[in-house]
């Protein structure tokens, strides 16, 4: 489309391409497809020499422009002879990785802007709100309930968020996503209310965003650690790490014994954001009862104490070994907890085991090119609930485990023996990566006798 065409010309001829898939295309409809409000639309198709009249901002005309490119480079869905004309069968397929692509830029808008969860349209130039994308991905919810027969859980973002803490299978009835094995897999962590590893996964196949939420997180961190010696930064990042992993609960002290070993914008990044007060409802009698096995807070549950790390409730019998006064303890943000502490359990766990052992086990070596490192293996732990899933994003890359002779991708028991087949599947999904998928339980013996 030439930009020296006048305004109304540009856009005639966008709702032109345009309704080529969206048929009956008004130009409210459009509007609302644009993200354009109806009556700014209307001053934009006015006469040029008209009192009315006003110009496009640059970002509204390369909203429009970015919905013809997109339109044009799906490809029209081509009807089954078997299928209904009303179905489609290629929409329910894209809905899994659509709707996780929806939790993560939520997700993203709580953790990294600052900002609440709006269920109002997201005009340009407005920070809260829904855009485009997410109210498509709602509607496809919506339409997939109502043809089954089930209450419509699409149409407000908070309702459908919440729906995302529980199994797919349970609450979005598709036959794709019993197909796929997807059935198990939780999109937003129930508690935690941040996006799962699998959700981040799905997402990644529907949005050509490169950096994982995790990595944003953590991207100040990367930057204060840049300005030291290589050598000096792998050694603060490993020392960072490896604290948060065994300090989900930390006091004044422990935090001033951290800090007193890190350069001075590091410790005060980790003290400012990475910590926060503990919420009095945790605390008995003022006091925190903490875990003897990660260091975690226990609570009361249905059969007694539960750690509040699952990882280790899932893994180990609950024990306490002291407690805290709540005034002097501070609990990990979240996103920190999610993404660090929570899997940081079963690695610091067999890194303990191997050093033990009398092993020369290194942890999170060179800013975490792997979680654990013995001479030339790399060992990798992963909990994806869905091997298929962990399969496909190691098929795509194998992240450090590239610079290791011997490539092991490492499971924890507590998944292998929940999920039927677990290692076989991940074997099968495992294609062509010579990464060697073997459980947690399996890791020393195999060292031994290498």
């Amino acid at each position: 489309m030439a930009e020296e065409a006048t305004q109304r010309v540009f856009l005639s001829e966008a709702k032109r391409q345009l309704a080529a898939r969206h048929s009956k295309l008004t130009w409210e409809a459009f509007a609302k497809l644009a993200g354009i409000k109806p009556r700014a639309l209307k001053t934009y198709l006015m006469p040029e020499g008209s009192p009315e009249f006003r110009a496009m901002p640059p970002r509204v005309r390369k909203a429009i422009q970015d919905l013809i490119t997109e339109v044009a480079l799906i490809p029209p869905v081509r009807a089954n002879p078997k299928t209904p004309a009303n179905e489609s069968p290629a929409l329910e397929v894209l809905l899994p990785s659509a709707l996780a692509a929806l939790v993560v830029r939520q997700a993203r808008q709580v953790l990294l802007e600052r900002r609440a969860i709006s269920g109002v349209d997201r005009y340009p130039g407005d920070q809260l709100g829904l855009l485009r994308e997410d109210r498509t991905a709602m509607a496809l919810v919506s339409r997939t309930r109502l043809k089954s027969g089930l209450t419509d859980i699409g149409a407000e973002i908070h309702e459908l968020l919440h729906q995302c803490t529980r199994p797919l299978g349970e609450w979005l009835p598709l036959p794709s996503i019993h197909a796929e094995r997807l059935s198990q897999v939780v999109l937003l962590d129930p508690e935690e209310l941040v996006p799962t590893l699998e959700g981040e996964e799905l997402a990644r196949r529907f949005t050509t965003t490169s950096a994982t939420l995790e990595e944003l997180l953590f991207s100040r961190l990367a930057a204060e650690l840049q300005k030291s010696s290589r050598a000096a930064a792998d050694s603060y990042y490993t020392r960072v790490r490896e604290f948060i992993v065994r300090h989900a609960i930390a006091t004044a002290e422990d935090l001033r014994e951290l800090i007193a070993d890190l350069p001075s914008s590091v410790g005060m990044l980790i003290g400012q954001q990475f910590y926060q007060p503990v919420p009095e409802g945790w605390a008995v009698e003022g006091y925190l009862r903490i875990c003897a096995q990660c260091g975690n807070a226990l609570k009361s549950g249905p059969h007694g104490d539960e750690c509040r790390t699952r990882a280790c409730s899932e893994s180990l019998a609950v024990s306490s070994s002291h407690s805290v006064a709540l005034e002097s303890a501070l609990r990990l943000s979240r996103g920190i907890r999610q993404y660090w502490q929570e899997p940081g359990f079963d690695e610091v766990r067999l890194f303990d085991e191997l050093t033990a052992a009398g092993l020369p086990a290194l942890l999170y070596p060179q800013q975490d090119r792997v979680d654990i490192e013995v001479g030339d293996v790399g060992i990798d732990l992963k909990a994806y609930v869905s091997p298929e899933l962990l399969g496909a994003r190691l098929n795509r890359n194998v992240g450090g485990l590239a610079h290791y002779k011997v490539k092991w991708l490492v499971i924890p028991d507590r998944l292998i023996r929940r999920i039927p087949a677990y290692l076989e599947r991940l074997r099968g999904a495992l294609d062509g990566t010579r990464i060697r998928a073997l459980a947690a339980s399996h890791v020393l013996r195999e060292l031994q006798h290498a």
